[in-house]
C-alpha cells in the first residue's frame, strides 16, 4: 500500500466507524488494510530471510510506512542489482508486492460476498480485477 493509500484509507475508516449504520463498511475496510499489509510482511519477510535482523527491520518499516511501492519502484527504475541475501530481484520483488496489496485487498471483499450474495465470484471478479487494471495503466 502507498502512503497516499493508506492516509486514505485510514481516514474513510474514521468515517465509517463514527456512523453505527456504516460500521460494517469500516470493519471490511480495517480488514482488507490488515490482510494487504499482512500479506505485503510476509512477502518481506521471505525477501530477507538471509538478512540480519537489521535488514528484516528496514524492510517492515519500509511496508508499514506505505513507502514499500515507491521504494520497489525506485530499485526497479534505477536499475538496482538484487541485494545479497535477497530471495527476489527488484523487478520479482515490485510484482509480488503488488500481487499481495491486490490478493490482500480482495480477500476480505470475497468473505463479505459470500455471505451476503448467491454470487460471491461476481463481487471478486469486479473487485480484484478493478486494482490490476488501474496499476497496469498506471
Amino acid at each position: 500500500m502507498s502512503v497516499l493509500d493508506l492516509i486514505t484509507d485510514v481516514i474513510m475508516l474514521v468515517v465509517y466507524l463514527s456512523y453505527s449504520e456504516q460500521r460494517q463498511f469500516g470493519l471490511m475496510l480495517l480488514a482488507m488494510i490488515a490482510c494487504s499489509i499482512s500479506l505485503q510482511l510476509l512477502l518481506s519477510m521471505i525477501q530477507t530471510r538471509r538478512k540480519g535482523w537489521r535488514g528484516k527491520m528496514k524492510e517492515f518499516a519500509i511496508v508499514l510506512t506505505g513507502l514499500k511501492p515507491g521504494y520497489d519502484a525506485y530499485k526497479v527504475s534505477s536499475g538496482a542489482k538484487q541485494e545479497e541475501g535477497s530471495v527476489f530481484e527488484p523487478q520479482q520483488e515490485m510484482v509480488a508486492g503488488k500481487l499481495a496489496e491486490v490478493f490482500g485487498e480482495a480477500i476480505p471483499v470475497r468473505a463479505r460476498a459470500k455471505r451476503a450474495s448467491h454470487q460471491p465470484w461476481l463481487a471478486q471478479l469486479i473487485y480484484s480485477h478493478s486494482p490490476c487494471s488501474l496499476s497496469l495503466i498506471l
